[in-house]
């Protein structure tokens, strides 16, 4: 059935951009909102690394995206 690999395949292809539109308008709307103040994206600097260190000592890695 090589229209349903194509059409899954698409899919996979759509989301993946759905999900980078989003991380770029969240990344277009923090440098509008902090150009006087990048101080203010510290914090999220902080959370980001502790996501990271908890991914990178986790005992299983690749089941962390599974719920």
């Amino acid at each position: 059935m090589p229209t349903f690999k194509f059409f899954r395949y698409g899919t996979r292809i759509t989301t993946i951009i759905i999900y980078l539109v989003i991380f770029i308008a969240i990344i277009i709307f923090l440098i509008i909102d902090t150009v006087d103040s990048r101080h203010r994206l510290i914090s999220i600097l902080g959370v980001i690394i502790l996501l990271g260190l908890g991914w990178v000592f986790s005992k299983y890695p690749g089941q962390a995206s599974k719920f």
